[in-house]
Order: C-alpha cells, then sequence, then structure tokens
C-alpha cells in the first residue's frame, strides 16, 4: 500500500473523478473523514480490460452445433401468457 492520502468528504465530492484517477494512477491509499469514521478509499488488484475480454471470448455460450437450434422445435414448451 502507498502513501496515505488524508481528505473530507467534502473535498472528496468536489474532486471525485480526479481523486479516483489518482488512486488508480498512483497505487496510494486515501482515508476520508466524515462524522467521526474512516472510509478508506484505494485500488483492489483487478484484470485489465483487456484480460476481461479475452476470458469473455473464452466462455462458451451455446454448447452443440449451431445447426441444430435452427431445427428445434419448440411448440411444446413455449406458452404464450393470455391477457
Amino acid at each position: 500500500m502507498g502513501e496515505v492520502i488524508d481528505m473530507t468528504l467534502t473535498e472528496l465530492r468536489k474532486n471525485i473523478y480526479t481523486v479516483v484517477a489518482e488512486v488508480l494512477k498512483t497505487g496510494r491509499t486515501i482515508e476520508i473523514h466524515s462524522r467521526g469514521r474512516t472510509i478508506l478509499l484505494s485500488p483492489g488488484g483487478g484484470d485489465s480490460k483487456l484480460d476481461r475480454l479475452r476470458k469473455a471470448a473464452r466462455r462458451k455460450a451455446l454448447v452443440g452445433k449451431p445447426e441444430d437450434i435452427i431445427h428445434m422445435n419448440w411448440d411444446m414448451e413455449w406458452h404464450p401468457r393470455h391477457i
């Protein structure tokens, strides 16, 4: 964990986007003080957007051959609601 920066909730509210960008860029933790309590804002370890995209590409949404779906008969499964 990097250097800790103190600020009030009002200061955070005024500069939320700048503060969050700074936390993500530098890895510093920010202590936000409000009504006698402290909230810590710190970067979490997460995958990059590219890593998440690569994982999503490996998922299989369809098990089987696409041609099998074309010829499925759903008449017995589908029951429309009568309003």
